[in-house]
């Protein structure tokens, strides 16, 4: 009760710091944030979309799916033009709440492995070192709050697979699994990786019912995507390619991602470097299901090549590398493996306490500067 507690203040502080931020600004949308908004405002207000409003909209409209009742709810009362403060407030609010159920959910697989104290830690320290803390509390109208809240789903169901037992449980976990991850793609297309350890299990285990409802799954949360595609473009190639962006297969830019000044993972967010020593961990502990080591590595590789490949590797004006986000339920398990190293609570509390008070002086340059 405490916990759920806890999570129910960390939202309410949350949505504050969102809320003066954007009166202090002017606007809560600003940035990619606007071309997702569009989509939820395109929606309600307009009944659709149409080719010369979102001909130069390249990006995903999956967050607009969890912003879509709240600004529905909004539009019946106030029926303005969906540009109002009031609408960006509370699409803003909605991205908080469900990144702060992330967090919740992360609390909860951790728990599979370690105690209460570790993973509630874990959890909390690596929100507030990370640019996650920006991306609910400053910037939510945007994809990650909404990616990291199904990432730590997406996880959540897939540990819950080995742990439901042989029979119809496991069938219908993988039909949702599915669904899951095709909401993921939704959200942001690169996330298609995170099929790639469910379809390798099943296959290794002859698992071929599951595969078929798994990627039944995926399909049909991806109709929309390809239905708008064809509505706004007029063909079902990617908006990105089209636009002539490019990925650089042989030659990506592997270790500017991670450690350059120029918004590079680990150079932004240096925790992340124990958050990787610690996913060893969970390989070298006995009794441990080694989903979370296995995924959270080959998915780690996978994204690292994926961002580096991209002409726009640097995420453009971010704070950190925000392409990882989705990563972040995996990054929190590794830290948990590095935490329980410490003995005594002082240690923990010190550790992670140098990392969020960094973070936070970067996160008030980050914002002075731009």
């Amino acid at each position: 009760m405490k916990i759920k507690i806890f999570f129910i203040t960390l939202f309410i502080f949350c949505a504050i710091i969102f809320y003066f931020h954007a009166r202090i600004v002017g606007s809560a949308v600003w940035g990619d944030g606007i071309y997702y908004y569009n989509y939820v405002r395109a929606l309600v207000v307009d009944h659709g979309f149409t080719r010369a409003a979102f001909s130069e909209n390249k990006y995903s409209f999956g967050s607009s799916l969890f912003w879509l009742i709240p600004f529905y709810l909004v539009h019946i009362i106030s029926r303005g033009n969906g540009y109002e403060l009031i609408y960006q407030l509370i699409t803003g609010w909605t991205s908080v709440g469900f990144g702060i159920l992330g967090l919740y959910i992360c609390f909860k697989i951790l728990t599979y492995y370690f105690d209460g104290w570790i993973s509630f830690i874990s959890v909390i320290g690596l929100y507030f070192s990370s640019n996650l803390f920006f991306y609910t509390a400053v910037d939510p109208i945007n994809s990650h709050a909404v990616s990291f809240f199904t990432s730590s789903t997406f996880v959540y169901l897939f540990l819950k697979y080995f742990t439901s037992g042989k029979g119809k449980k496991q069938t219908f976990i993988s039909l949702i699994l599915g669904l899951i991850t095709g909401l993921l793609v939704l959200i942001r297309n690169q996330d298609i990786i995170f099929a790639l350890p469910v379809i390798v299990y099943f296959i290794f285990q002859k698992k071929y019912k599951q595969i078929v409802l798994y990627i039944t799954g995926v399909g049909v949360m991806l109709i929309p995507q390809f239905i708008l595609w064809y509505r706004v473009y007029g063909q079902l190639n990617s908006p990105y390619l089209m636009r002539g962006e490019k990925f650089y297969l042989f030659s990506p830019h592997f270790l500017d991602v991670l450690i350059s000044s120029n918004n590079g993972l680990i150079y932004t967010t240096p925790i992340i470097l124990f958050c990787l020593f610690g996913l060893f961990l969970f390989r070298i502990k006995k009794n441990m299901n080694n989903t979370i080591y296995y995924s959270g590595l080959a998915l780690f590789t996978l994204q690292t090549f994926i961002i580096g490949s991209w002409q726009y590797w640097n995420g453009g004006e971010a704070y950190g590398g925000r392409m990882f986000i989705s990563l972040m339920p995996f990054f929190m398990a590794g830290l948990a493996g590095v935490i329980f190293l410490f003995k005594k609570r002082s240690f923990q509390l010190l550790f992670i306490s140098f990392f969020a008070l960094t973070n936070s002086l970067n996160i008030l340059s980050f914002l002075f500067l731009h």
